[in-house]
């Protein structure tokens, strides 16, 4: 190598935070990679319809380490600073942290042996701050990970009766989205599109606030996306759906395939905090959105790493219906989760006696698929 590689290799290895930036950009490649495989496959149908957002150039973590080793190599040019960058890309150097060596010690099963320690350091902690840790690096991101979900251990909504994964999951819903918090509607008046349409029907009819009306509804039902034409305003149920309550207007809906990371933003847009000591117990002093809503992630996250040990999927949806009919506006809205796994293969003999008792397919069906909607849902009534 150039003299010129060891002085680079040199210098990014004098800081952790030039190394980390290193492993970033190497977690970015292989997110462009991932994201192009499943853009060109799961995401076909929905190519036209939507594209994989993509960071700025200038905020890309190459860019930023670009202009870092740029001041101080002033004399070499742009080519060969990208070009031997990419090399210790490839081949990053080590993370040197004391914090990593003393603290964060796994033994021979990769599990962190001063796990107790780490969440009592962190319980002093404030919830930004650990986010901040999160992003340093993969290790500091795998130890925060662990403290949450040590938390998430022992949360009250295991102790309430769970006979099927079901119960479980109405368990977890109903803690994290009825006990330590409710969901509102989102303002509909910061929404470009309503305001649009309120814009093109102000000219012939009065708006008036009062006559807003808007609602969560949350459902574990499976819900197919274009069912959200044809159901209730208040509570849509699936059995409620008939094409008799679609409204006659100009339409547009627009469904799309989204991420985890998507989907929690979403839930954390609408999230209002409950103050109720008895269910944040030990987590009252951590009382806040940014505190649920990571613990609500890091337990979907748990939930992902099962479908990679059983043959499943997880699908989030988002799906947005907007008809104006002239003297009445309904906007809808649809964050959707769609949980399957463990479908093995069934021979000739059970399914034939699957076939003679179809409640045991029931049953079987409801502990192998998890669903859940959000349902957001704004209608505006215009008076002449």
């Amino acid at each position: 190598y150039s003299d010129f590689y060891k002085n680079l290799y040199a210098f990014i290895e004098s800081k952790s935070c030039y190394i980390n930036l290193i492993y970033d950009c190497k977690r970015e490649e292989e997110t462009q990679v991932e994201t192009k495989k499943k853009y060109k496959t799961t995401y076909s149908n929905y190519q036209k319809s939507s594209s994989v957002e993509k960071k700025k150039l200038d905020e890309s973590s190459f860019n930023k380490i670009k202009e870092i080793v740029k001041e101080k190599f002033p004399k070499s040019s742009d080519k060969k600073i990208e070009l031997y960058l990419k090399e210790i890309i490839n081949d990053a150097p080590k993370e040197n942290c004391s914090l990593h060596k003393i603290l964060f010690v796994r033994n021979e099963q990769n599990i962190f042996v001063k796990h107790n320690l780490i969440s009592y350091l962190f319980n002093f902690i404030d919830c930004k701050t650990l986010l901040k840790l999160k992003g340093c690096s993969k290790i500091d991101s795998e130890v925060v990970s662990l403290y949450y979900r040590k938390i998430l251990y022992t949360l009250s909504f295991k102790n309430d009766e769970i006979k099927t994964n079901i119960h479980y999951w109405r368990n977890v819903i109903d803690y994290f989205f009825y006990r330590c918090a409710n969901l509102k509607p989102l303002d509909r008046m910061n929404c470009p599109i309503v305001l649009k349409t309120l814009e093109q029907n102000k000219n012939f009819c009065v708006i008036n606030p009062e006559s807003m009306d808007s609602c969560i509804y949350i459902s574990l039902d499976y819900f197919k996306e274009n069912l959200i034409t044809s159901c209730t305003h208040k509570k849509p149920l699936p059995h409620t759906c008939n094409v008799k309550n679609e409204i006659s207007g100009i339409k547009n809906l627009k469904t799309e395939q989204i991420e985890l990371n998507e989907f929690i933003q979403e839930y954390y847009k609408r999230l209002i905090i409950n103050d109720d000591e008895i269910m944040w117990n030990v987590c009252y002093f951590r009382k806040s959105k940014e505190f649920l809503t990571i613990l609500l992630l890091e337990f979907l996250k748990s939930m992902l790493t099962v479908l990679n040990k059983y043959n499943g999927k997880c699908i989030f949806k988002k799906t947005e219906y907007l008809v104006n009919c002239g003297h009445h506006i309904t906007h809808r809205i649809w964050i959707q989760m769609f949980y399957e796994y463990g479908f093995e293969s069934v021979d000739a003999d059970t399914k034939k006696n699957m076939k003679n008792y179809p409640i045991i397919q029931q049953e079987d069906g409801n502990n192998r698929t998890l669903y859940l909607t959000i349902a957001d849902h704004y209608k505006f009534l215009f008076y002449f």
